[in-house]
């Protein structure tokens, strides 16, 4: 949710859904990690974004001394779904052998050039591209909250992986 997407938005509005017809309460749990490359936005500023879209949900967030395993402590033994794009489902796998109460439920179709990441909505804030960002983001967002969203995101230009260094450079 590094900037938070029209995809992360419908991942929500499916939990919310699924919750409801369930007696539960959705919660939204964010990610502490920054860096910048994949994670640019500070925790306050990606709950900043959710709570904008999704006022009345409860918007929650890890720290370094509370992994997402101790965030889920919180819950209690209750049956706990965690909503998760095709892309994170895979990494998510501990957590069900952490606990049995835990159980993943993957969301969305398994992405494909053309749809939706993250990547491409720091890729167009990056380079400028308010038009492209703009198809990226959740609508609710005013053009303020959208240009400061950008503006966040270049402060941390990406750095080229040490792969893709390793991958240019010419053989001797």
């Amino acid at each position: 949710m590094n900037p938070f997407t029209i995809g992360h938005e419908a991942a929500v509005r499916h939990m919310v859904s699924e919750a409801r017809k369930n007696g539960a309460r959705p919660v939204v749990i964010l990610s502490h990690t920054v860096n910048a490359n994949k994670n640019p936005l500070t925790v306050n500023q990606k709950m900043s974004v959710v709570k904008k879209v999704f006022p009345n949900i409860n918007v929650i967030s890890t720290s370094k001394n509370q992994t997402i395993t101790k965030v889920l402590n919180k819950f209690g033994s209750k049956n706990i779904k965690i909503f998760l794009g095709s892309n994170r489902f895979p990494q998510f796998e501990f957590l069900e052998k952490y606990s049995p109460a835990v159980k993943r439920v993957q969301f969305g179709a398994t992405r494909t050039n053309n749809g939706v990441s993250a990547t491409k909505a720091r890729t167009a804030a990056r380079s400028g591209s308010i038009n492209n960002f703009r198809k990226l983001v959740p609508s609710k967002l005013s053009n303020q909250n959208l240009l400061n969203l950008m503006k966040a995101i270049q402060k941390t230009p990406a750095r080229p992986s040490s792969r893709a260094a390793t991958g240019s450079r010419a053989r001797s």
